[in-house]
């Protein structure tokens, strides 16, 4: 049970046992007037009876007990013998209340005062007054008050308006209850800051009238009252511990019969002063004065003692370094002035993130990046994606790669053309290491001293794609295959093309014939000399797995073999590139 409903569940027991103590109203003998002037504010955050323009909040709730004795809040005077009698001599009263912002502005409450003992005298001077010894409960009491700056005032000038009803629910046998209901308005103003509080109370209660009768026969009448007030926190430790002192002026706004308004009896000053402490949201209070005139209802000495639970309100005690109006203890972010729905810390993006938790605070962003942007929304944010404007996975930092070969658009010299990621990007179609877009010769594998093109051939071969093409024929002996010298030097320059274009990763030496003879011979002829023509490549320093002889006798014949020209076309050897 938290502290707020043991306190409503803690009026009912007292309560209970004041009512069956009551005597009858018809033992009633002394005139219906509340002579306990003493009424501690029943809103949080108030001084004693003096009230300040704080506030709890919204559906705060507050509530506590005041345990108070006044001696001697009634004495009448005898003139004819010179003495007194203490009508009522001692009082003892507990306040019980409770209270609930509606607002941030209103506050509403309500208390009970309950006589636990009231105690007095009487005298054959005034017959027709009773003794006063008994407990009872008193008048009901609402409050209410409305602030103009509500709780958002942490420091400074304060105003306040507050309003009282008291109800008729007192014995009147006890001097603690008016006749009819009671009306008491109050403008407010105090100053607060770092824990220090003055407050200024102007008020005026409206009651109906009554009398006490006097020695000799006269009367004195009770009615409409002026209040002014003041109150004083001096922080021992700001928020904590603090010295608390009240002054309390009532005067009488009417005839009192004898005196006139503002007469001797009608008027009372009391002064109050204490100390107050708080532990969490318990509030522990003692004070002790008395009064100064001889105004009726003005104790000689008054003590007070109260536990309470107040809702926490702002008094200033803590420096608001960014004057952001936001106190720097409950300030996230104490010296960057923000709003309060951000806990005091400045958003200058507005993008919902404050800007000590926003990575990016001048530009609007999203909460999964931690307040930056992610523009082209591809789930990288825009300081970690170097392309923030097109779309990418991460794997290439959020950049695009529009031909899908590997090598992101940032970084690939052709980011429209499927490349390899060894050239930026770039295609090589004669896998030369060249790309094609410095490759003089593209579809011809060559070096780079040449810019992509084949080193230069002798002027009696042509290398294409395909072959390495003699001009001149390879001479063998007759139905031999013994190379004739003569066919030396053009052989020479085959070996010489090999060496220089590495990318010939296989070489098919071709042998062919005419069709003078027989086929079979031929054939066997044909692939003998492919083989001559191959051992000598290789004794000119062509890797021997680079080359393989194949013949193929009169099968493929280029020329007619009717002519003598044919025949002699049809007696040849190629040699066919068949890996690159």
């Amino acid at each position: 049970m938290n502290i707020g409903t043991w306190l409503r569940a803690g009026w009912i027991l007292p309560l209970m046992l004041v009512l069956t103590a009551l005597p009858s109203p018809a033992e009633a003998k002394n005139p219906q007037v509340n002579l306990n002037f003493y009424r501690p504010s029943l809103h949080p955050g108030d001084i004693l009876a003096i009230q300040t323009s704080n506030q709890p909040g919204h559906l705060k709730v507050g509530g506590g007990l005041f345990l108070t004795w006044n001696s001697k809040p009634l004495s009448i005077q005898n003139p004819a013998s010179n003495t007194s009698f203490a009508v009522v001599s001692n009082q003892y009263v507990a306040d019980l209340f409770i209270s609930l912002g509606l607002s941030d502005y209103f506050d509403l409450a309500l208390g009970l005062p309950v006589f636990m003992y009231t105690t007095g005298s009487t005298s054959i001077a005034v017959p027709s007054l009773s003794r006063s010894n008994g407990a009872a409960v008193g008048d009901m009491r609402l409050a209410m008050k409305v602030s103009v700056f509500g709780k958002q005032r942490k420091k400074g000038f304060g105003v306040a308006l507050a309003e009282e009803l008291t109800f008729p629910s007192a014995n009147p046998r006890y001097f603690n209850g008016d006749r009819l209901v009671s009306g008491t308005t109050t403008l407010i103003a105090d100053y607060q800051k770092k824990g220090w509080n003055v407050s200024v109370n102007l008020g005026v209660r409206l009651r109906a009238s009554a009398s006490i009768p006097l020695p000799l026969g006269e009367v004195y009448k009770i009615g409409n009252e002026l209040l002014i007030g003041a109150g004083l926190v001096v922080p021992f430790i700001c928020g904590k511990l603090e010295g608390i002192g009240t002054m309390e002026y009532r005067g009488g706004m009417q005839s009192s019969g004898i005196q006139g308004a503002f007469g001797k009896y009608a008027n009372s000053l009391e002064f109050l002063g204490g100390i107050r402490g708080r532990v969490g949201g318990v509030t522990l209070m003692m004070a002790a004065g008395g009064g100064a005139l001889k105004g009726y209802g003005s104790s000689a000495y008054r003590v007070t003692a109260g536990v309470s639970y107040e809702p926490p309100i702002s008094r200033g005690c803590t420096a608001d370094t960014d004057k952001d109006g936001i106190p720097d203890d409950t300030d996230k972010c104490p010296k960057l002035a923000g709003p309060a729905e951000l806990q005091g810390c400045p958003d200058r993006d507005r993008d919902g993130i404050i800007d000590p938790e926003d990575r990016c605070p001048d530009v609007p962003g999203k909460k999964e990046f931690y307040g930056c942007p992610d523009t082209d929304n591809d789930g990288i944010e825009d300081t970690k994606d170097r392309c923030p404007n097109d779309p990418g996975p991460a794997k290439f930092e959020g950049c695009p790669d529009t031909d899908t070969d590997g090598v992101p658009d940032y970084i690939d010299r052709c980011p429209k053309v499927f490349g390899k990621i060894e050239l930026e990007g770039c295609p090589d179609r004669d896998n030369d290491g060249i790309p094609d877009d410095k490759d003089k010769c593209p579809d011809m594998p060559g070096t780079l001293e040449f810019e992509g093109c084949p080193p230069p051939t002798p002027v009696n071969i042509k290398l294409t794609a395909e072959k390495i093409e003699i001009l001149e024929m390879v001479f063998f002996e007759t139905d031999k295959a013994v190379i004739k010298k003569a066919s030396f030097g053009i052989l020479d320059d085959v070996s010489k093309v090999l060496r220089d274009n590495v990318f010939i990763k296989k070489l098919r030496v071709e042998g062919h014939s005419d069709v003078t003879g027989q086929a079979q011979k031929n054939l066997v002829l044909s692939q003998k000399r492919a083989e001559s023509v191959r051992e000598y490549l290789i004794n000119q320093g062509v890797a021997a797995d680079r080359l393989v002889a194949e013949g193929f006798g009169q099968t493929r014949p280029i020329a007619d073999n009717t002519t003598k020209e044919g025949k002699a076309k049809n007696r040849r050897v190629e040699f066919v590139i068949t890996e690159k």
